[in-house]
């Protein structure tokens, strides 16, 4: 995901892998949001909100591993902490609505439900 490259070019890739990501985390927290305050509808399932939770906590776990290997003195160290810090602030939203999220909500498709009729008609 974001360790591809090394050193430097991977700060840079993980900065820049970042600032695509956020604004479409943003949407989904806000999505989670509507959920639980019982606007919207629910479009995914709650395992696929779950799932993209843990892409998060990955996303920031390897920028914190980039954090940790990068240059004393290197003027990305500032922006790559920010960047983290945002992200867990908005990984905690994501959660802390995730959580409040009702089981019911989950919207997996499910098979129809089959109705058995008795040959003979319903009983009185």
């Amino acid at each position: 995901m974001l360790m591809k490259a090394n050193g430097a070019d991977a700060i840079d890739q993980a900065l820049t892998t970042w600032r695509a990501l956020v604004p479409h985390w943003n949407l989904e927290a806000d999505r989670v949001r509507q959920l639980v305050q019982g606007e919207g509808a629910a479009l995914v399932s709650q395992s696929e909100l779950e799932r993209l939770s843990e892409t998060m906590r990955r996303t920031i776990a390897a920028a914190e591993r980039l954090l940790l290997a990068c240059p004393a003195g290197d003027g990305r160290f500032a922006e790559l902490r920010q960047a983290i810090a945002e992200c867990e602030a908005l990984l905690n939203s994501f959660q802390t609505s995730l959580d409040r999220l009702d089981p019911a909500v989950e919207s997996v498709p499910r098979m129809p439900v089959r109705i058995i009729v008795h040959p003979q008609g319903p009983s009185l």
